[in-house]
């Protein structure tokens, strides 16, 4: 037999009750009913929050663009700089091939980026301002950034001092803490995801591999192996620490010009061709000890090893305060004032020269196939695997 009942105004509602043949009784809840019910502990764990995405605002089409120069290519993918034909701004646009994109099993990725990055709308986080398909491909449309990566600066400088390196981790620091506020974690922090505006600021790029993770743990082994916290490589679980370990990274890659372990356990100099096996191993040693140059200042030593703490539970950013820890530390308290950072008032360490006059000059260009933006038009199901684009 089944019934419905409502219970006082205000609890939960019995949606319905199951009566087996042996008399045993199941009451069913709604979804919303039951996470009314838990502690709110437990309830922060399963409540979802939806963000409103700035994405194709705008009604862009396609075809409002024209093709001024290719600015990298990728595995699966190809970023060109266009301008918008009425208005002249000008945009980076990210084509991604279909083909390879299903053979290379990442529309799962694709599909995240648009929806983590959609949802995102911060000086430090690159804007995602409208997707478009055609029968072939898949486009993107970002705000570009004309200063190109930071992994070409850092290599041109060799290595930054701790000015340079603090302004760069400290749009790192809002962009993590913005993404963390909205439980995504990153997962994928180095250098060659970190572009240069024209203003000399640094956003954040490619979230193929973030993911929103509401209170709990991901088990996915993931990112680039210099980068990887000793959770990520046990695959036991991991939270947003491995973002905070990833940033002691590059703070160290930044200002020493080698990542911290990829140090050959015998002779203790740097090694950029270790085995995997061998930066695993440094990884995974709680007893590892890291090399700081004599040069830097204590502030500078602690605050990376503060971040590397093997222990993500007393790892920086990961304490009681958050992100609050991480901006009152005394190498950020030093070099960072965190409001004009966050609202571009500080000035920046380097300013890119964009002598081509179109945003090109910092990126090594390409041949612009001609048929970039000349595909056939969209013409599968509305319930394929990419209708939201």
């Amino acid at each position: 037999m089944m019934g419905e009942r409502s219970l006082v105004t205000g609890q939960p509602s019995i949606t319905s009750v199951v009566v087996s043949q042996d008399h045993t009784f199941a009451l069913l809840l709604s979804r919303d009913d039951f996470v009314a019910v838990l502690p709110n502990r437990m309830r922060s764990r399963l409540q979802k929050t939806t963000y409103v995405s700035q994405v194709n605002a705008r009604g862009y089409q396609l075809s409002d663009f024209d093709v001024k120069a290719m600015l990298g290519t990728g595995a699966f993918a190809q970023v060109a700089l266009v301008a918008h034909k009425a208005s002249g701004e000008l945009y980076a646009l990210k084509k991604m091939n279909r083909d390879h994109i299903m053979s290379e099993n990442v529309t799962r990725q694709v599909v995240n980026e648009r929806f983590v990055l959609g949802g995102f709308d911060h000086p430090c986080i690159a804007k995602l301002m409208a997707t478009f398909k055609t029968r072939h491909s898949l486009f993107m449309l970002l705000e570009p950034c004309d200063g190109g990566e930071l992994f070409a600066r850092m290599k041109k400088a060799r290595r930054l001092d701790e000015r340079a390196a603090g302004f760069y981790a400290s749009c790192v620091v809002l962009a993590l803490g913005h993404m963390h506020s909205r439980s995504v974690i990153y997962r994928d922090l180095k250098p060659e995801n970190i572009m240069i505006l024209g203003n000399g600021y640094a956003q954040i790029v490619d979230f193929g591999f973030a993911k929103r993770v509401y209170g709990g743990r991901t088990f996915t082994l993931c990112g680039t192996p210099e980068y990887l916290a000793p959770e990520l490589l046990l695959t036991k679980g991991h939270g947003k620490g491995v973002d905070w370990w990833a940033l002691g990274v590059l703070l160290y890659e930044m200002m020493v010009g080698v990542t911290p372990f990829c140090f050959d356990p015998q002779t203790r100099r740097p090694n950029t061709d270790l085995p995997p096996t061998e930066l695993y191993k440094n990884i995974l040693n709680p007893q590892y000890e890291l090399s700081f140059p004599s040069r830097l200042t204590q502030d500078a030593c602690d605050v990376i090893e503060d971040f590397l703490s093997y222990d993500p539970l007393s790892r920086l950013g990961e304490l009681t305060g958050g992100e609050a820890d991480v901006q009152q530390h005394p190498f950020f308290v030093t070099w960072t004032n965190w409001t004009r950072i966050l609202s571009r008032q500080s000035e920046p360490p380097w300013l890119p020269q964009l002598s081509s006059g179109d945003g090109t000059s910092n990126f090594e260009q390409t041949t612009i196939p001609a048929d970039f933006l000349s595909e056939p038009p969209y013409d599968f199901p509305s319930t394929e695997w990419d209708a939201d684009f």
